[in-house]
């Protein structure tokens, strides 16, 4: 099954059910994060954004503006084989 971060982000409501049918999990209530935030916790390891509360599952394309145009394209040179793999278009 392939999930984009993309497709979930703005339609979970749609996605959630689907991945979990996928796993095959029958008992499992499907609930949208946008529904309620969720709180952060203790971790030792990992991104330093877990530790901050979540109200809402938002795309962030905030590197369009934060990353140079030299910069992108050189990600986008590396990334190029991921992205036409996964149906990304630039």
């Amino acid at each position: 099954m392939l999930v984009r971060y993309e497709d979930y982000v703005t339609n979970p409501d749609v996605m959630l059910p689907k991945i979990i049918e996928f796993v095959e999990i029958s008992n499992m209530n499907p609930i949208a994060f946008g529904d309620k935030p969720t709180k952060p916790s203790h971790q030792i390891a990992g991104n330093r954004s877990r530790m901050r509360s979540v109200n809402q599952i938002a795309i962030d394309e905030t590197w369009r503006t934060n990353l140079s145009v030299a910069i992108q394209k050189g990600l986008y040179l590396i990334a190029w084989p991921f992205m036409r793999r996964y149906r990304y278009k630039p």
